[in-house]
């Protein structure tokens, strides 16, 4: 399988909702992986899986900015269709 590497700003609404499925109470320790890049950066992500590719999101706090706000805007869509 194919591993690419994701960071907040590139990440699309199917690996936040990957990772939503994925880790629905969050995530801990245990599963965050940490290597260098090549250039020497250490580098923290979480894996998720797709049919084709694993995504390695790197993990930072506009990252769970990102997933608490596309957790918000997915109840309040679910809402808004329930109210139909």
């Amino acid at each position: 399988m194919e591993k690419v590497i994701i960071t907040y700003n590139t990440i699309s609404t199917d690996i936040l909702d990957l990772l939503v499925k994925r880790y629905p109470d969050s995530y801990g320790y245990e599963d965050i992986y940490s290597f260098q890049n090549f250039e020497g950066k250490t580098i923290s992500v979480i894996e998720v899986k797709s049919f084709k590719i694993i995504y390695l999101v790197e993990i930072s706090s506009q990252l769970e900015e990102k997933i608490n706000k596309h957790i918000e805007n997915k109840s309040r869509s679910n809402k808004q269709n329930q109210s139909y």
